[in-house]
């Protein structure tokens, strides 16, 4: 062995470097809800509370806990190296993620533990004392009040850990006041309650589900897919890298498939573009929600989420003995995939951004008609100013009026008569009053001017069978027909009029 000395590294500046790691305060709290969903935890509680100006929080389990060894190596910085194999459901990477996520959120922060049985432990890592003493001086010794504090909680389990947070000076800020308070409850129920919602929720669901509380409110489930809506469509699994990890596409609804409610929740924490993309799990925990991992910049220019492929929203389950490969960071809130995998990331990402784009794009089909004026023969109605008003009259030359007729077999006098007496009785006034308060442009009409009725079909059939006689694709053909016959609220009438040319109907 080569001659060596000791250098340890100096406390006080290593304990304030490990301050420094980027949590935010959602990303810190899901670390330490890591290490209880390991320990066996059913509920996992966060409380907290403003304590009279002194404000902390707890993250309380009822897991298996820990004795007085384990306690002690679970405060110990670098625990566990990231190279040791880990269990199949182990959330852990560094063995850094207790301490760094707690240190960068307070100065003080106390484990107290206890197994079935047995009686409780806790240690206390408290900077302000590391800095003092420029050593790492781990507590076995709190204050009564802590102590007081936390096995009120704690006996209330048969084993479990409680994570105390206290002196929140990178939540809070050095000013304690009432805008401090009101910034702290906002965080919580605000940023938080939602973040893990989203992050756990493959655990807040299923047979063998766990429960998470923030305060008085219990965590739902988000599930960015939508699996449980008829109108998602689930593209195949595909199994990459010898089966390790598996892919997952999934094509929401358009927005006019969804209630109000559904829209407002099915945007998520970043909404609708800041949501779509990958979604990495890693033994079922998700740590990226939505985004392209930097694989589609184009000439140095970072990819910018569009419309067109909100809808794409893409499931990709690893294990957690990838991590090296994927630079799994300690904060588990970052993930490259291998350069040997890209290309398949990126064909599987375009083909998803792609009919994510083909649905958005039927869907808003006649907003795109009306902005272009080579297109405008097929418009049902016609805009015309008139004194600094707006009639509307109905476009007697559109091929939708026009098949109409002929179907019928309507005289032009009969049908200019029908019309007329259309365009005389527009509500205008009502149709101001009713859309004053709406933002969203997107209507959601009845069954009746949405369902895809057979003489509708086969007045539609006819057209595109002259359109691809013309040269046309059947894609291209089926979203320009679809746009004459029924402009608005479409999807489902495209739908099934493809099923009947894949029939051969």
């Amino acid at each position: 062995m080569p001659s060596s000395e000791n250098t340890p590294p100096d406390a006080k500046a290593l304990v304030k470097s490990m301050r420094a790691f980027g949590y935010d305060l959602q990303a810190a709290i899901s670390d330490i809800i890591d290490n209880s969903i390991f320990a066996s935890a059913k509920n996992i509680s966060i409380k907290y509370s403003w304590n009279e100006g002194e404000p902390y929080i707890m993250i309380c389990d009822d897991g298996i806990g820990m004795d007085e060894s384990k306690l002690k190596k679970a405060m110990k910085p670098g625990s566990q190296s990231p190279d040791e194999e880990r269990e199949e459901g182990d959330l852990g990477r560094f063995g850094l993620g207790l301490k760094t996520a707690s240190w960068a959120m307070c100065k003080k922060m106390t484990v107290m533990s206890k197994k079935k049985s047995d009686k409780i432990r806790y240690r206390q890592w408290d900077l302000d004392v590391i800095v003092e003493e420029n050593k790492w001086s781990l507590l076995t010794e709190i204050d009564i009040k802590t102590e007081e504090l936390m096995k009120n909680v704690l006996n209330d389990y048969e084993n479990g850990t409680i994570v105390l947070w206290e002196n929140l000076d990178r939540i809070l800020g050095k000013k304690i006041n009432e805008d401090a308070k009101d910034l702290f409850f906002g965080k919580m129920n605000e940023i938080v309650l939602p973040h893990l919602s989203m992050i756990f929720h493959r655990f807040l669901e299923g047979k063998d589900k766990i429960k998470i509380s923030v305060g008085a409110f219990e965590c739902s489930a988000w599930d960015p897919f939508l699996s449980s809506n008829k109108a998602t469509e689930r593209r195949t699994t595909e199994p990459l890298d010898g089966g390790k990890i598996s892919i997952t596409p999934f094509i929401l609804p358009h927005n006019s498939h969804l209630t109000e409610r559904e829209r407002e929740d099915a945007k998520g924490p970043k909404g609708w573009n800041g949501q779509q993309g990958f979604y990495i799990y890693r033994s079922k925990r998700m740590i990226i929600s939505g985004g392209y991992l930097g694989l589609l910049d184009k000439e140095a220019k970072p990819f910018e989420p569009k419309d067109g492929f909100r809808l794409c929203r893409i499931s990709v389950d690893l294990p957690n003995d990838l991590d090296e490969e994927w630079e799994i960071d300690v904060r588990k809130e970052s993930a490259t995939p291998p350069l040997r995998l890209q290309k398949e990331f990126i064909r599987i990402a375009e083909s998803a951004m792609q009919k994510s784009s083909n649905v958005y794009r039927r869907r808003t089909k006649a907003r795109d008609i009306i902005s272009t004026r080579s297109t405008q023969i097929l418009d049902i109605w016609n805009r015309k100013k008139i004194g600094g008003k707006f009639l509307y009259k109905v476009n007697r030359k559109s091929p939708a009026i026009e098949a109409m007729r002929e179907k019928y077999n309507l005289g032009k006098n009969q049908l200019d008569a029908l019309l007329h007496l259309v365009e005389r009785n527009v509500p205008y006034r009502a149709i101001t009053v009713d859309n004053n308060d709406i933002t969203d442009s997107t209507v959601d009409l009845p069954d009746q001017y949405t369902t895809a009725n057979k003489e509708l079909l086969d007045i539609a059939g006819v057209f595109v069978k002259e359109e691809l006689e013309k040269g046309k694709d059947l894609h291209r053909a089926l979203d320009y027909i679809t746009g004459v016959i029924m402009p608005l609220d479409n999807s489902g009438f495209r739908i099934e009029l493809e099923k009947r040319f894949e029939r051969g109907d």
